[in-house]
């Protein structure tokens, strides 16, 4: 899990988009921000965050 998380935070660092982790009660959901720190998608789930790092 922690694995899978670390990937899709390098892919989408390098692309220029930052990852977060929700806070309470969505801990189990990820938010992408762009380079201007707003939010682009939010409520990810891991795949789903695994999932847009492969596609952009």
């Amino acid at each position: 899990m922690k694995e899978i998380l670390r990937n899709a935070e390098d892919k989408l660092n390098k692309k220029g988009y930052c990852v977060a982790n929700m806070l309470a009660p969505y801990n189990d959901s990820y938010e992408v921000y762009n380079g201007d720190m707003q939010v682009v998608i939010d409520h990810l789930s891991l795949a789903q965050l695994a999932d847009l790092a492969e596609l952009l």
